[in-house]
This record gives C-alpha cells, sequence and structure tokens, in this order.
C-alpha cells in the first residue's frame, strides 16, 4: 500500500465507518492480526513503555508477544481511551451494545472500495507494515518477531513480493551527503 493509497483509505472512513479509523490505523502501524486487534484489552496497552502486549489467547500461534506502539498509534488508542465504561476491558467494541465486534469485512470492503482500493484484503495492512519496516532495514529477525512469525520463510515470501523498488534505492543511498 502505497502512502496515496492509505490515505485514500483513511478519508474513506467517515459517517458510520469512522469506527475503522482507528482500528486501521493499529494494523497498519503494527502489523497485527485483524483478531488481535479486535480482541485488543486496555489491559495489553502499556503507555508507559510504549508497547502492546498481545497474550497468548489472541495470537493465531498461542505464544504471547509484544509489539512497539508508534504516535500513530498512541494517539489513537489513547483517543479510544476517553472517558470509558469499562464493563468490558476491550479496546474495539460496538457502542451501542458494548460486545466485542465480531468482524469489520463489509465497512473495510466498502471503504476500500470507496478508496479505489481493488483486490485488498485487511490482511493487506498486515503487509503494509512488514514491508515499510524492511524498507527501513530492519533486521528479517527484528520483522519475524514483532510479526509474531516463528519461520522466516513468511518473511521472505512477503517481502519479496511487496518490498518497494524505491526502498533499495533509498538503502543504497543512505549514509550519502545530501545534494
Amino acid at each position: 500500500m502505497t502512502a496515496d493509497e492509505e490515505g485514500a483509505l483513511l478519508a474513506a472512513l467517515t459517517g458510520s465507518r469512522a469506527y475503522l479509523r482507528p482500528i486501521i490505523q493499529v494494523a497498519i502501524n503494527t502489523g497485527m492480526r485483524r483478531g488481535e486487534i479486535l480482541a485488543m484489552k486496555y489491559s495489553w496497552v502499556d503507555f508507559a513503555r510504549g508497547c502492546i502486549r498481545i497474550l497468548g489467547e489472541a495470537k493465531k500461534s498461542g505464544k504471547a508477544r509484544t509489539v512497539p506502539m508508534n504516535d500513530v498509534v498512541r494517539d489513537a488508542l489513547a483517543t479510544r481511551q476517553g472517558p470509558i465504561k469499562r464493563a468490558t476491558d476491550l479496546v474495539f467494541k460496538n457502542e451501542r451494545t458494548d460486545a466485542a465486534l465480531c468482524d469489520v469485512k463489509k465497512s473495510f470492503a466498502a471503504a476500500c472500495k470507496d478508496a479505489k482500493l481493488d483486490d485488498f484484503r485487511f490482511h493487506d495492512l498486515r503487509h503494509t507494515f512488514g514491508t515499510r519496516l524492511a524498507d527501513t532495514g530492519a533486521h528479517p529477525f527484528v520483522i519475524a518477531e514483532i510479526m509474531g512469525h516463528s519461520d522466516l520463510r513468511n518473511d521472505e515470501a512477503l517481502l519479496s513480493r511487496h518490498r518497494s523498488p524505491e526502498a533499495g534505492c533509498r538503502r543504497k543511498n543512505r549514509g550519502l551527503p545530501r545534494p
């Protein structure tokens, strides 16, 4: 996903789809899976340390992991935290029923259609995170750890398909003086 595509998607998250904005921001900026995001509890979020501790029961592998929060994620979660009715510890829930959000497929698909993103799935936000992290020159083991991959082959396949051509130029030119 390019920066322009991200902007178009976020711009489509208004009105009845506004609840999706922080969910999408968390996905793009943490690489968390949709199920992990929808199951996230405030008790997992550590604003002081700047991380989210995803507990094993919410993960595909059943193993806990910690993901860092950047400013976008911190702001998205802090805004959600506002005056909360703590009947449930869930970060993302149906505001009328206080129940967990089961899925966001329909709203996400409609937002993608409005943003003119063809054949784009929620999981592609995770790929976007991994690709952007690789583009910064992050070590494959760091990428695998943050994304919760137990096998680096997942990352090799992902990165070979999604790496941006501009990233190679940025890495080659890193450290060169500016003109």
